[in-house]
């Protein structure tokens, strides 16, 4: 997978670790990284997790939650559990009880090792709690659309929030995955590619992957076909692949909404211009 750009994070993930191993921390480290659809979430979090794996001699736990999933309901807690107690080579027979006494022997196995636990795609606090280890040996990554107030509240975890990238970055991105001749050749036309795909790294990464297939064709007749905003989300997917299309990710983050708030976001479609202020939006919502 190609990564850049997040330097920034990568150095705060980095600054959460012991700085030895004969110097733990007091309590489990947790870090929630948080972030609008598509901003790379995961793939902060798996590529720290590949870099440090070294640092957690006894194994990383990863699991993805299904927050937001367009096919199935979160994961239960349980179920996680269930499959880390098998990954920890724990025999089938002592996986039994409620939640509770499965959080206990789970917690149990994690005592005194280092591991890396890391989980994706969070919905709320309540969800991932019981994944958490007791011991200060371990260390935990958490990912989720949502800020998870709870989590940094009652919890001690420390937030890192993503943003899109900078546009010299999106364009370093695609100049990563199309190729520096290519890009270089069309460096103007590259550069209102990444503004029309708003620097959002799964965009970004979409529209790279249509100039691929299109050897033949220029940059500039990309971002002439993208600039219609009618037709641009359908234009940002992959064929073979739900999760690589904006305006489906998008569209899970909507369906997770309060009915008042996604009626709040459909007025919002109708405001003509690209801006809005607060004062504006309630005005709005309340003619309507």
């Amino acid at each position: 997978m190609h990564f850049t750009g997040r330097g920034g994070h990568l150095a705060e993930l980095d600054a959460l670790l012991p700085q030895n191993t004969g110097n733990m921390a007091k309590a489990v480290v947790i870090t929630a990284i948080d972030g609008m659809a598509g901003i790379g979430k995961t793939a902060l979090a798996v590529h720290w997790a590949h870099q440090v794996q070294d640092r957690f001699p006894d194994g990383v736990l990863y699991a993805n939650l299904r927050g937001y999933d367009p096919a199935s309901s979160p994961a239960e807690p349980g179920a996680i559990i269930d499959e880390f107690l098998r990954d920890l080579d724990v025999p089938e027979a002592r996986i039994r009880g409620d939640l509770e006494a499965r959080t206990k022997l789970y917690r149990s196995q994690l005592q005194g090792r280092r591991i890396l636990v890391v989980l994706d795609n969070a919905f709320a606090a309540q969800q991932v709690r019981p994944m958490l280890p007791g011991s200060s040996t371990c260390h935990v990554v958490v990912t989720s659309r949502s800020s998870l107030p709870g989590l940094v509240a009652r919890d001690g975890a420390h937030r890192i929030t993503m943003g899109v990238l900078s546009a010299v970055r999106a364009i370093a991105l695609l100049r990563r995955i199309i190729g520096i001749t290519r890009v270089d050749i069309e460096l103007a036309e590259t550069a209102e590619l990444a503004r029309l795909c708003a620097y959002l790294p799964l965009a970004l990464r979409i529209a790279a992957e249509r100039a691929i297939a299109r050897q033949h064709s220029s940059i500039a007749e990309l971002v002439s076909e993208l600039t219609d905003g009618r037709t641009r989300l359908s234009l940002l997917s992959a064929d073979d692949d739900p999760t690589a299309a904006v305006r489906a990710v998008f569209s899970w983050s909507y369906r997770a909404l309060t009915p008042e708030t996604a009626r709040m976001f459909r007025l919002l479609s109708q405001h003509v211009g690209l801006e809005i202020s607060g004062p504006a939006a309630s005005a709005h919502r309340r003619r309507r």
